[in-house]
């Protein structure tokens, strides 16, 4: 008995690819509309898996972090019985042609190009590769994936959206990646290494984070962009949020008025503005999950590729009228 369903993906193989018990293949663009009545236009792919063995539920999230999207998973949990539940159909532009579907085709035996799509010269490796490696990862990183997603999802919960839980995204991104360092070594007793007589953790924070990330990084602008990111999210807004309940304030009205055209948020303003600006936040948040799809990423295709990270852009425009004039932005 197979089981057989079609996802929505920006990524689209240009033939078929076999993956033992798994096959995708390459199918017409689709429209899906999700929980926020919004609709996404988007390339789409047909999953089958040969039998009822539980690999389609386990390979979304590595398509999906491929990707770079949730709406793989979200479209293969989803029912699709209600208008809220992320319904698919065929894609038709019919009545407004500047609507155009998101795909990217890419060449199962060399698939990095498609992911990585501003980093030059990737290292080549074939989709079933990298899918292979993701299976032999232990429960550990699987946990760590799932966290990657859940911590995107948090602030769209439909019973939560007066509640910013911006910082509680940060935790859970920070947690994703300490979930990827070796786990803590503890001395009990008098301890030769150091002569300390309490109960301690012998594991040097700094080189776990050296080896897990940062060595990795050989371009020192890059490497350094990270690390502020990080250092700030870990030692300054999760501390503060786990231990003493740091919640962001009210900086959904606080963004600045910003001038017609795009606003680039770039990793200085974000860090410096953060707490008093909506967009640097979502900026910080951006930038902190590109560290960890990376790092995840890195994984399973077998390389160290860190690209340079990037903020969000406000689009901003002055709407006019013989009383008054108002500035919309459009991030």
């Amino acid at each position: 008995m197979n089981n057989s369903r079609r996802l929505p993906s920006y990524l689209v193989p240009m033939e078929e690819i076999i993956l033992n018990k798994l096959r995708i293949i390459p199918a017409e663009p689709v429209t899906v509309n999700d929980d926020w009545q919004r609709d996404h236009w988007s390339g789409s792919i047909i999953i089958e898996e040969d039998g009822l063995n539980g690999l389609i539920d386990n390979w979304v999230y590595f398509h999906a972090l491929s990707v770079d999207s949730r709406l793989p998973v979200y479209a293969l949990h989803a029912k699709g019985e209600e208008p809220s539940s992320f319904q698919i159909n065929e894609f038709n532009n019919e009545g407004n042609e500047n609507i155009v579907p998101r795909v990217i085709n890419f060449d199962s035996a060399d698939f990095l190009p498609a992911v990585y799509l501003d980093y030059e010269e990737p290292p080549e490796i074939s989709y079933k590769q990298a899918y292979e490696n993701y299976i032999k990862q232990d429960e550990v990183y699987f946990s760590a994936v799932k966290n990657y997603f859940a911590a995107q999802d948090i602030n769209y919960n439909k019973r939560l959206r007066y509640i910013d839980n911006s910082y509680w995204q940060i935790v859970m991104l920070v947690s994703t990646l300490e979930a990827l360092l070796p786990p803590p070594v503890f001395c009990k007793g008098q301890c030769e290494t150091c002569g300390k007589g309490l109960s301690h953790v012998l594991n040097d924070p700094g080189k776990d984070w050296n080896e897990l990330l940062f060595n990795k990084i050989s371009n020192k602008k890059i490497r350094k962009q990270y690390r502020d990111v990080l250092d700030e999210a870990r030692y300054k807004i999760r501390n503060d949020t786990v231990h003493n309940g740091l919640a962001p304030g009210n900086t959904f009205w606080k963004s600045p008025s910003l001038p017609d055209g795009i606003t680039e948020y770039t990793t200085e303003k974000s860090l410096v503005e953060y707490k008093t600006d909506r967009y640097s936040l979502e900026s910080l948040i951006e930038q902190l999950r590109q560290i960890c799809r990376y790092t995840l990423l890195n994984k399973v295709v077998a390389c160290d590729v860190f690209p340079t990270l990037k903020g969000i852009e406000v689009h901003s425009t002055t709407i006019r009228s013989t009383e008054s004039s108002t500035t919309i932005n459009l991030g």
